[in-house]
Order: C-alpha cells, then sequence, then structure tokens
C-alpha cells in the first residue's frame, strides 16, 4: 500500500514537470513569434521611412532645379556648360548641342544656361561711324595695302549666324564639317566681344590679304575685284566654321583711297578708257545702224520685186483662167452642137426610115422655100426629097432607109 502511494506521488509530479515544460514553450514560441513580427513591422516602417525620404529629396531636386531654370527666348539657343563634377552626374563639360527656346531646368552652382544668338547678325566695317542700325556689329573699316602699294579703305558688311550643333565628328574625313557652341565657348569665349573680335580678325587676315593682290585701279574692275572677295570669303567662311560661327554673304560697299589725288588721277584714267569705248561703241553702233539700214533697203526692195512678181503671176493666172474658161465653154458648145446634129441625123434617120416620109418633109419645107428668093433652088420639084437632100448636103440617107 505504501508503495503504491509512493508511485502515485512520483507520476504526478512527473505529470506536473511535464505539463510546466509544456506551457514554457508554448509561451516562448509566442514570445518569438511576436517579436518576428515586431521586427517586419519595424522593417516595414524602415522601408516606407526610406522610400518617403527619396521622394521628398527628389521633390525637393526637382523643385530646385525648376526653381532656378532658365528661359531661352525666340531666336535664341541655350548651352548647358556643367561646372562643378559632383560624382554622380554628368562630368564637367559644355553640351555640344544646343537648347531649343522654352523653359530648361538647371541646378545653381552646378550647371549654367549660356543664351546665344540663333538669328542672322551684320557686322559691318564702317568708315563713317553711326551708319549702322541697333542690332548690327559695327568695326573699322578695313585697311589694305595694294599690291602697287596704294592705301586702301574698305567697306564691307559681313552676316553671321551661329551653329546650333558641331559636326566636325560626323564629316571629320571629309573636311566639311563645322563647329558648334560648345566649340565657340570653349575655343573663342564666353562674350560677344571675344567672338567679334575673332570674326574681325579672321576678316583682317582672310579678307585683307585676298584684296591685297588688286593694283590700286583693278577695285574700278567688277570682274577682278569680285573674283578677290569671293577667294577671301571662302577663307574666311572656312576659317570661322571651325569655332561655330557660319558665314553667310559678303558684301564690299564701298572702297576710297586714302590720298584724294590717287583716286583722281585713277577716276581721270578711267574716264579716258571709258570715254575710249564709248568712242568705240560709237563707230560700231553707227556702222551696225548702216548695215541694218541696207538690210531694211534690200528688205523693202525684195517686198516690192515679190509684190510686182505676185501681181504679174495674178495677172498671168487669171489670163489662163480666163483662156481655160473660154476654151471649156467652146468645146461645150462644140459638144452641144455635135450632140444637136447626132440627134438632127438620128430624127432624119428616122424620118427616112418611116413610109410617106418624103410627103412630110416637103410639106414642112414648103413654107421654107416659099421665102426664098433668087432662084436658089429653083428646077427642083418640092416633092422630091432626094434632090432637096443632095442639095442640102445628106445625100444617101433615104437610101440608107429605104425610102425613094
Amino acid at each position: 500500500m505504501a508503495r503504491h502511494l509512493e508511485l502515485d506521488r512520483d507520476g504526478f509530479a512527473a505529470a506536473e514537470s511535464k505539463k510546466f515544460t509544456f506551457s514554457d514553450r508554448l509561451e516562448n514560441h509566442r514570445t518569438r513569434e511576436r517579436r518576428l513580427e515586431e521586427g517586419r513591422l519595424d522593417a516595414g516602417i524602415g522601408w516606407i521611412g526610406a522610400l518617403v525620404f527619396l521622394a521628398v529629396v527628389s521633390i525637393a531636386f526637382l523643385t530646385l532645379i525648376y526653381t532656378f531654370g532658365v528661359v531661352v527666348p525666340p531666336g535664341h539657343m541655350g548651352v548647358r556648360q556643367i561646372e562643378m563634377d559632383t560624382g554622380i552626374g554628368p562630368s564637367k563639360q559644355i553640351y555640344k548641342t544646343a537648347l531649343e527656346p522654352g523653359y530648361h531646368g538647371n541646378v545653381p552652382y552646378i550647371a549654367t544656361i549660356h543664351i546665344l544668338p540663333t538669328t542672322w547678325i551684320p557686322v559691318h566695317f564702317n568708315r563713317e561711324k553711326g551708319r549702322a542700325g541697333s542690332d548690327a556689329v559695327e568695326h573699322p573699316p578695313l585697311k589694305v595695302k595694294s599690291r602697287d602699294g596704294v592705301p586702301v579703305e574698305i567697306d564691307v558688311t559681313i552676316m553671321i549666324r551661329l551653329y546650333s550643333r558641331s559636326t566636325l565628328e560626323e564629316e571629320e574625313s571629309s573636311n566639311n564639317g563645322h563647329g558648334g557652341p560648345a566649340n565657340l565657348l570653349m575655343d573663342v569665349g564666353m562674350t560677344r566681344e571675344q567672338w567679334f573680335q575673332t570674326i574681325t580678325a579672321a576678316t583682317n587676315k582672310h579678307l585683307g590679304e585676298s584684296l591685297k593682290r588688286l593694283n590700286a585701279d583693278d577695285f574700278y574692275d567688277d570682274e577682278k575685284r569680285h573674283k578677290m572677295v569671293s577667294r577671301g570669303e571662302r577663307a574666311l567662311r572656312k576659317s570661322l566654321s571651325v569655332v561655330g560661327i557660319e558665314v553667310g554673304n559678303v558684301l564690299l560697299r564701298r572702297f576710297s583711297y586714302e590720298n584724294d589725288q590717287i583716286e583722281e588721277s585713277i577716276f581721270k584714267k578711267n574716264l579716258q578708257q571709258v570715254e575710249y569705248v564709248l568712242g568705240v561703241t560709237n563707230r560700231k553702233l553707227a556702222e551696225e545702224e548702216n548695215i541694218t539700214a541696207k538690210k531694211l533697203a534690200d528688205i523693202d526692195r525684195q517686198i516690192k520685186v515679190t509684190t510686182k512678181n505676185a501681181e504679174v503671176q495674178a495677172q498671168a493666172m487669171r489670163q489662163q483662167a480666163q483662156a481655160e474658161l473660154v476654151k471649156a465653154e467652146a468645146e461645150g458648145e462644140a459638144m452641144v452642137a455635135i450632140a444637136r446634129a447626132e440627134i438632127d441625123q438620128k430624127k432624119a434617120g428616122l424620118l427616112a426610115k418611116a413610109q410617106g416620109a418624103d410627103v412630110f418633109v416637103a410639106r414642112q419645107l414648103a413654107p421654107v422655100l416659099g421665102t426664098l428668093k433668087g432662084g436658089v433652088v429653083s428646077g427642083i420639084d418640092p416633092y422630091d426629097l432626094e434632090g432637096w437632100l443632095k442639095r442640102l448636103g445628106v445625100d444617101g440617107i433615104t437610101q440608107a432607109g429605104g425610102a425613094k
């Protein structure tokens, strides 16, 4: 009995021990689940916070860009320059392609947008100041010394425009490419003064050197002057296109000599040449007028001869037509007479064949014969048809017809 009680106590203690162990495990499991859930919640909150922070930073960055943006007006282009290398964006550079007119975002202190004109700009080299408009650029005239040593001042106008993109890399093999705004800003400078200094220097170099090949009096020769201007224009266009400047047309408006006596002497020389050419031209004109007058006289004479010949031919044709008409009428009358004779002959033949025809003819001839005078048909019986026919020249008809 005591042993059984002892066994019961041991079993109850073991059961209690097992019960506490299961409860502890269940509690530990629940604690771990709760901690995992709390960790997931903390991680989710962290990701959401990071996303919110990134969105806030992005919005702030975009707001900064568009708050300090630049408007490129019509007739201009924008050139973006990255001035600071941040390590996470574009490196320090000047973009080769220009921005079109409109609003463009920009980050201050990191990038700058330069505004450049895209319209044609006239660049004047004038002897007289203040003659150019407000939109034009004015410089002193070109001063060159002719091949024979005469100083000449030249007024020139050059139309220029800035390229919006570079094609040097695209057409490197053909040598026909041109620079863009990046070449202009890097190789020439950032200011208009630097651009126009480069244009002035290139104009004096290329156009001036080309015009120096002319003599003083060659400037009055349009062909020679135009040839040298075209040559200098090609060299100037090639030189400026490399730095992104397009040259349109070059117009030489006026030239003058520093010494008025030289100009006067050249003017007199040219005047003599003009007078000589005018005299030669007048002589040629007089010769041409004489030749023309002779040709007109020949033409008038030919017209008169042709008219007379035409009248003679017309008269001859009218006479020929009249003769043909008379001939046709005579032939017609002859044909009618022949036809009538044939008809009379046939009638006579028919009458001769008919019985009693001689009596009928005699009766028909009696009134006619009664009117005859002078004894032309005397001694002939009126009823002798055969005798009358012989006398009238139709002998033999009655025999052919069988009448006696």
